[in-house]
Protein backbone atom coordinates (compact mmCIF):
# COMPACT_ATOMS: atom_id res chain seq x y z
CA UNK A 1 0.00 0.00 0.00
CA UNK A 2 1.27 3.56 -1.61
CA UNK A 3 1.19 6.52 1.51
CA UNK A 4 0.75 9.89 0.01
CA UNK A 5 3.76 11.74 1.89
CA UNK A 6 2.03 14.93 1.39
CA UNK A 7 -1.23 13.52 3.11
CA UNK A 8 0.90 12.21 5.93
CA UNK A 9 2.59 15.74 6.74
CA UNK A 10 -0.41 17.39 6.44
CA UNK A 11 -2.17 14.95 8.91
CA UNK A 12 1.23 15.74 11.19
CA UNK A 13 0.82 19.26 10.98
CA UNK A 14 -2.74 19.03 11.96
CA UNK A 15 -1.88 16.92 14.93
CA UNK A 16 0.27 19.38 15.52
CA UNK A 17 -1.34 22.66 15.62
CA UNK A 18 -4.11 20.71 17.74
CA UNK A 19 -2.03 19.40 20.65
CA UNK A 20 -0.42 22.96 20.68
CA UNK A 21 -3.81 24.53 21.06
CA UNK A 22 -5.13 21.95 24.07
CA UNK A 23 -2.10 22.27 25.48
CA UNK A 24 -1.96 26.81 25.11
CA UNK A 25 -5.54 26.40 27.29
CA UNK A 26 -4.15 24.23 30.33
CA UNK A 27 -3.98 25.79 33.67
CA UNK A 28 -0.36 25.23 34.29
CA UNK A 29 0.50 28.73 35.66
CA UNK A 30 3.12 30.66 34.19
CA UNK A 31 6.09 32.00 36.29
CA UNK A 32 6.72 35.71 36.28
CA UNK A 33 9.27 36.52 39.02
CA UNK A 34 12.81 36.13 38.53
CA UNK A 35 14.41 33.22 40.53
CA UNK A 36 14.13 29.50 40.76
CA UNK A 37 11.26 27.74 40.96
CA UNK A 38 9.28 27.78 44.34
CA UNK A 39 7.06 25.80 46.11
CA UNK A 40 2.86 26.52 45.94
CA UNK A 41 3.44 27.32 49.93
CA UNK A 42 6.02 30.70 48.96
CA UNK A 43 4.08 31.48 45.98
CA UNK A 44 0.46 32.65 45.09
CA UNK A 45 -1.43 31.42 41.96
CA UNK A 46 -3.60 33.83 39.91
CA UNK A 47 -6.56 31.96 37.70
CA UNK A 48 -8.30 33.67 35.15
CA UNK A 49 -12.03 32.94 35.65
CA UNK A 50 -14.47 31.44 33.59
CA UNK A 51 -18.60 31.83 33.71
CA UNK A 52 -21.51 29.97 31.93
CA UNK A 53 -24.00 31.64 29.92
CA UNK A 54 -27.09 31.03 27.91
CA UNK A 55 -27.82 31.97 24.86
CA UNK A 56 -30.49 31.08 22.07
CA UNK A 57 -31.09 27.92 24.44
CA UNK A 58 -27.63 26.84 24.44
CA UNK A 59 -24.65 27.26 27.17
CA UNK A 60 -21.66 28.72 26.28
CA UNK A 61 -18.56 28.88 28.78
CA UNK A 62 -16.94 32.55 28.31
CA UNK A 63 -13.69 32.53 29.66
CA UNK A 64 -11.24 35.41 30.60
CA UNK A 65 -7.40 35.65 30.18
CA UNK A 66 -4.24 37.17 31.75
CA UNK A 67 -3.05 40.38 29.33
CA UNK A 68 -0.36 41.48 31.73
CA UNK A 69 1.07 41.03 35.31
CA UNK A 70 3.39 44.09 36.77
CA UNK A 71 3.89 45.45 33.29
CA UNK A 72 4.60 41.95 31.90
CA UNK A 73 3.17 40.64 29.11
CA UNK A 74 1.96 37.48 28.46
CA UNK A 75 3.40 36.13 24.83
CA UNK A 76 3.33 33.64 23.02
CA UNK A 77 0.75 31.53 20.69
CA UNK A 78 -0.88 30.62 24.10
CA UNK A 79 -3.52 32.04 26.06
CA UNK A 80 -2.24 32.86 29.80
CA UNK A 81 -5.12 31.26 32.24
CA UNK A 82 -2.77 30.89 35.78
CA UNK A 83 0.50 32.75 36.61
CA UNK A 84 2.61 32.06 40.10
CA UNK A 85 3.81 35.76 41.44
CA UNK A 86 6.06 35.99 44.41
CA UNK A 87 3.70 37.66 47.67
CA UNK A 88 3.56 41.17 47.45
CA UNK A 89 1.87 43.93 44.94
CA UNK A 90 0.53 43.15 42.24
CA UNK A 91 -0.90 44.70 38.79
CA UNK A 92 -2.65 42.36 36.82
CA UNK A 93 -4.51 43.07 33.48
CA UNK A 94 -7.10 41.01 32.14
CA UNK A 95 -10.31 40.70 29.34
CA UNK A 96 -12.62 38.21 28.51
CA UNK A 97 -11.67 36.38 25.82
CA UNK A 98 -14.36 34.99 23.85
CA UNK A 99 -16.58 32.13 24.21
CA UNK A 100 -16.75 28.59 23.54
CA UNK A 101 -20.16 27.10 22.32
CA UNK A 102 -21.86 23.49 21.74
CA UNK A 103 -23.67 22.08 18.42
CA UNK A 104 -25.49 24.66 15.72
CA UNK A 105 -29.19 25.78 16.66
CA UNK A 106 -29.02 27.10 12.95
CA UNK A 107 -28.43 29.92 11.20
CA UNK A 108 -30.09 32.80 14.09
CA UNK A 109 -28.96 31.21 17.23
CA UNK A 110 -25.31 30.58 15.67
CA UNK A 111 -25.86 34.71 14.56
CA UNK A 112 -26.54 35.33 18.32
CA UNK A 113 -23.83 33.64 19.69
CA UNK A 114 -21.40 35.16 17.05
CA UNK A 115 -22.30 38.67 18.20
CA UNK A 116 -21.59 37.79 21.79
CA UNK A 117 -18.17 36.16 21.29
CA UNK A 118 -17.39 39.20 18.93
CA UNK A 119 -18.00 41.46 21.53
CA UNK A 120 -16.49 39.82 24.14
CA UNK A 121 -13.49 39.88 22.07
CA UNK A 122 -13.30 43.82 21.73
CA UNK A 123 -14.59 44.49 24.89
CA UNK A 124 -12.11 47.05 27.14
CA UNK A 125 -9.37 45.26 29.29
CA UNK A 126 -9.43 46.13 33.64
CA UNK A 127 -6.71 46.89 35.60
CA UNK A 128 -6.17 45.43 39.34
CA UNK A 129 -4.25 46.07 41.81
CA UNK A 130 -4.01 43.99 44.90
CA UNK A 131 -1.23 42.22 47.23
CA UNK A 132 -1.14 38.55 46.92
CA UNK A 133 -0.35 36.27 49.88
CA UNK A 134 1.90 33.29 49.92
CA UNK A 135 0.09 29.89 49.47
CA UNK A 136 -2.80 31.27 48.36
CA UNK A 137 -4.86 30.84 45.14
CA UNK A 138 -6.53 33.91 43.61
CA UNK A 139 -9.66 33.97 41.03
CA UNK A 140 -10.29 36.74 38.57
CA UNK A 141 -13.94 36.91 38.14
CA UNK A 142 -15.93 39.06 35.50
CA UNK A 143 -19.14 40.03 34.79
CA UNK A 144 -21.43 41.49 31.64
CA UNK A 145 -23.22 45.21 32.22
CA UNK A 146 -24.25 47.43 30.16
CA UNK A 147 -27.11 46.96 27.13
CA UNK A 148 -27.19 44.81 24.02
CA UNK A 149 -25.93 47.36 21.94
CA UNK A 150 -23.56 49.36 24.71
CA UNK A 151 -21.75 46.23 26.18
CA UNK A 152 -19.44 46.11 29.26
CA UNK A 153 -17.54 44.09 31.35
CA UNK A 154 -16.80 44.11 34.92
CA UNK A 155 -14.06 42.66 36.80
CA UNK A 156 -12.51 41.49 40.00
CA UNK A 157 -10.35 38.85 42.10
CA UNK A 158 -11.66 36.79 44.87
CA UNK A 159 -9.85 34.06 46.94
CA UNK A 160 -10.44 30.80 45.18
CA UNK A 161 -11.26 28.86 48.11
CA UNK A 162 -13.18 31.14 50.37
CA UNK A 163 -14.89 33.12 47.41
CA UNK A 164 -13.69 36.37 49.37
CA UNK A 165 -13.50 39.62 47.68
CA UNK A 166 -9.99 40.96 47.45
CA UNK A 167 -10.01 43.99 45.11
CA UNK A 168 -11.94 45.24 41.67
CA UNK A 169 -15.27 45.77 39.98
CA UNK A 170 -18.41 43.87 40.81
CA UNK A 171 -21.23 44.31 38.74
CA UNK A 172 -23.51 45.90 41.57
CA UNK A 173 -20.49 48.80 41.04
CA UNK A 174 -17.44 49.54 43.15
CA UNK A 175 -16.60 47.43 46.15
CA UNK A 176 -13.66 48.90 48.16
Amino acid sequence: MKINAGLTCLVAAAMAVALSLLTGCATTPTKVYVGPNLPDSQVAKITAGQREIKIAFRRLIESSKIISVDGQEMQGLTITRAVHVLPGRHEIVAQVHGSAAGPSLGALGDAMIAAHSEKGLRNMQSTMIFNAEAGKEYVIRFDEIGTPKVPNYVYWIEEAHTGKYVCGWRAEGVIK
